[in-house]
């Protein structure tokens, strides 16, 4: 399971059957990225893609079983892992930096929303 891929399922377990571009727009990725992440998912039987019914161009992502069921223990993960990483830092830092990275990732976004394609 590549980082790629986590965010992918991260988007889908709050979500179930966005549209591939759907998912770019909220991973914040172009749509070919998603396609080849979506090709590695799906063949590792965590997701399927499925014709949309009312508009059968579009094809939705839809979760598996096995994609579902790894939520639980790839949250667990998540969570030791950041655990983990804040080890020795004083909680305060941890909050100035929370922030930082929050005002960061509005400033990309700004620029994807500026520059779309």
């Amino acid at each position: 399971m590549t980082v790629e891929q986590w965010k992918i399922l991260i988007v889908l377990w709050d979500q179930e059957k966005l549209t591939q571009q759907e998912l770019a727009n909220r991973t914040c990725k172009n749509k070919v990225s998603v396609v080849k992440l979506i090709d590695g998912l799906e063949r590792r039987e965590m997701v399927v893609r499925k014709l949309d019914p009312a508009d059968r161009r579009l094809k939705r992502i839809v979760l598996t079983e096995k994609g579902r069921a790894l939520q639980t223990e790839l949250i667990a993960l998540a969570k030791l892992n950041l655990k983990q990483a804040a080890r020795n830092i004083d909680p305060t830092d941890m909050v100035v930096c929370k922030d930082v990275l929050r005002q960061v990732i509005r400033n990309m976004q700004e620029l994807v929303d500026e520059n779309p394609g």
